[in-house]
């Protein structure tokens, strides 16, 4: 039958209908996302080489990752994808996974992810340009793969506490790295380090002429490039099955007397001299390895708004193909509507999508700060060092929380379907979990922010707003406590919007700092009033972040010169703004009304004005997930397909699951349970049966006397 007369389901023809009421051009916001149209050309086609090397471009498939799932096949198919990626990074010259793969996770998904990512990077900021010649170039080119190795088993936040030592020898002009005492000391978690990585950046304790000089890195090599075979002195092994990732290796290494060359201490914030004197260069400052890891919060911020993207694409797809019920109070023989007939529904889906652009706006403010210090930290200007920490800090916290919660309420709204792992939902789920954890504690980071916040608040309302760092100067604004109707101008309005989120940032800001001066006015140390007020000073650190994601979501709106995109965006933006204010599950909402700023008619309208807002962006729901160009092959799920085929798809990938390819090879049994464990079962009951002369079933008194009831029952009848 010729393409054009085949028939269209049902399913494709809802998602066909939906897609048509897009109010705006998608390849614009597209090209928004993304940073211009050549970008998107270009991962387009660095997307469909991969998936085309890696065998995922036909989605008719059931993909791999789904088929084979012990540990070692999951690490395998990690390494693959990883070499599809390494290799199209390699031939094509593009920066396209280095942070994220290709199936919209952290680069930490794959073994291979972490070599350009974290050694690289590190490599750049700490290796004097001799070492770079030496190590860099092969990095580059794929040469060694390399690990970033800090945290340990008893250490990971507290850097400082890190017990692995390297200890220079004079006599051989050699450091000698060493895991002391007992299994604390281990490093424990950095990926690839179990199997894969060739060489790794060690973070230790420089000991020379008996003085502890703090943590520093050290390339050592691992194992020989060659054979794979650990290097003498090196124990490493695989730390077991996690949540997620289990593509990658993550590792364990202890180091029993292992020399390395003085010249493997990275020396370009401080050295070692022949005679063991130790230096730090002029001109640098001590914590410049923070450089790392803040351009890894400052990505995991961008891949937290991928990753929730992807899952609300997957729900809002499903739920506007799957029909379930009638509305409310409906007659029996009505039609059954689409999820998104339901109110609950997209308000779910909506507040998702708008949660993820605004982690998206907020990101690209973030890598504007990060390059800022970058490129003053190459000059030796460490200024700015403390405000971009704080600021990614939060940003990391912030988004990581958002994303795990989303992703989990997307499977939610998915029902059962979205409990497979099919759905492609629950890797989501628990790869954003990881991220909550990874390269910094939700909580701990927001108290790193908080610690900032409380450092500045004795200038609020003493000093000009000169004298506050650009982010926070809106504390030193005139402090009002009461949304007047000349401020309340419209709920769908920035100013106002922007206006109960500064106010909320400022008490709560405030309130924390009295907290903290009470607690130490009573007598505490400044350790225990701390401790006795960390729950505000995360909340206060959590509006503060928020207020300034707000910031930033207006001010990327307004740039938009597109009309069409734009109205939506204000929109979507105040969707944002809104739920977050009067939505019961968003954290720590009751901040926003405790203290009487808005008034109950207020609340009523923000409430009100927001149900329209769902009303009005619900045809372009559709659209805007569109717009983050998720491949099938990328997001691999059943119910989320682009062309809204969810039903056939999924009958299609579960027919081809190895568990129901082989009991169909075999007549429909699965051979081995039916004659190990079903047959048996059912032949012993069948044995006390005929022992018996019974059912084989011992009947409670109770389930007796309902026998010879109903069997009474059954002779009235009869």
């Amino acid at each position: 039958m010729p393409a054009a007369l085949k028939s269209i389901s049902k399913q494709a023809l809802a998602m066909a209908n939906a897609r048509s009421r897009t109010s705006f051009d998608v390849e614009k916001l597209t090209n928004l996302i993304y940073g211009g149209a050549s970008v998107v050309r270009a991962r387009r086609a660095a997307w469909a080489r991969v998936e085309k090397a890696l065998g995922t471009d036909d989605t008719s498939r059931l993909p791999g990752h789904y088929a084979k799932t012990s540990r070692e096949d999951l690490y395998l198919d990690g390494l693959r994808m990883g070499r599809a990626v390494w290799e199209d990074r390699r031939t094509h010259n593009h920066a396209h996974f280095d942070w994220l793969t290709p199936r919209y996770t952290l680069f930490n998904y794959s073994p291979f992810g972490l070599s350009p990512a974290m050694f690289v990077k590190m490599l750049q900021l700490m290796a004097t340009p001799a070492q770079q010649a030496r190590w860099l170039a092969p990095a580059l080119a794929g040469r060694i793969n390399g690990a970033y190795v800090q945290t340990e088993l008893g250490h990971g936040t507290f850097v400082r506490g890190l017990e692995t030592v390297a200890e220079f020898d004079p006599a051989t002009d050699e450091f000698v790295i060493r895991s002391p005492g007992g299994a604390a000391s281990t490093k424990f978690w950095p990926g690839s380090l179990a199997f894969s990585a060739s060489h790794a950046i060690v973070m230790a304790r420089l000991v020379t002429r008996g003085r502890d000089e703090g943590v520093h890195p050290f390339m050592v090599q691992l194992r020989d490039v060659e054979t794979g075979r650990p290097v003498e002195g090196v124990e490493l092994g695989d730390i077991g099955v996690k949540m997620s990732h289990n593509q990658n290796d993550n590792g364990f290494v202890r180091f029993e007397g292992v020399r390395v060359p003085r010249g493997n201490m990275l020396m370009a914030q401080a050295a070692v001299g022949r005679d063991g004197v130790y230096e730090r260069r002029e001109g640098t400052h001590e914590k410049a390895a923070y450089g790392t890891m803040m351009v890894t919060r400052s990505k995991m911020t961008w891949v937290n708004g991928v990753q929730l993207a992807a899952a609300a694409t997957i729900a809002t797809r499903y739920s506007t193909v799957r029909v379930q019920g009638t509305l409310p109070f409906g007659k029996g023989d009505d039609e059954e509507v689409p999820l998104t007939s339901f109110r609950s529904q997209h308000f779910r889906l909506l507040t998702l999508v708008a949660k993820a652009y605004g982690i998206l706006f907020a990101s690209k403010y973030t890598e504007e700060v990060h390059r800022e210090f970058e490129r003053r930290s190459e000059e030796g200007d460490f200024s700015t060092m403390t405000d971009a920490h704080a600021l990614i800090s939060g940003m990391k916290a912030w988004s990581s929380a958002i994303a795990s919660e989303g992703t989990e309420d997307a499977r939610r709204a998915c029902g059962g379907q979205g409990y497979l792992v099919t759905s492609g939902l629950p890797e989501l789920v628990q790869t954003s979990a990881m991220m909550c954890t990874g390269e910094g504690d939700t909580h701990v980071l927001f108290q790193q922010l908080a610690r900032y916040l409380m450092k500045y608040t004795g200038f609020a309302g003493r000093a000009g707003e000169q004298a506050l760092p650009a982010d926070l100067r809106y504390l030193a604004a005139p402090y009002t406590r009461r949304c007047t109707e000349a401020d309340f101008r419209d709920p769908r309005d920035e100013k106002t919007q922007l206006l109960i989120f500064q106010h909320r940032a400022q008490r709560l800001v405030d309130r924390a700092a009295r907290g903290l001066r009470r607690g130490v006015e009573k007598g505490k140390t400044k350790g225990e009033a701390w401790n006795e007020c960390v729950m505000g000073l995360m909340s206060a650190a959590r509006a503060h972040t928020e207020y300034l994601i707000l910031r930033q979501f207006v001010g990327a709106v307004e740039k938009v010169e597109d009309e069409e995109l734009k109205c939506v965006l204000e929109k979507l933006r105040s969707v944002f703004a809104l739920s977050t204010i009067v939505n019961p599950q968003s954290a720590d909402a009751l901040t926003f009304v405790e203290d009487g700023f808005l008034s109950e008619e207020q609340l009523d309208e923000i409430r009100h004005t927001l149900g329209r807002l769902l009303d009005e962006l619900l045809p372009d729901a559709i659209g805007l997930t569109d717009a983050w160009d998720f491949t099938d092959a990328g997001l691999g799920s059943a119910i989320g397909r682009k062309d809204g085929e969810a039903h056939e798809t999924l009958m299609s990938w579960t027919r081809q699951l190895p568990i129901n390819k082989m009991v169909k090879k075999n007549g429909g049994v699965h051979p081995e349970a039916w004659r190990k464990y079903i047959r048996p079962a059912l032949k012993g009951v069948e044995e006390d049966k005929k022992e018996s002369g019974g059912s084989g079933i011992e009947f409670t008194p109770y389930e007796r006397e309902h026998q010879v009831m109903m069997a009474g029952k059954a002779a009235e009848v009869l």
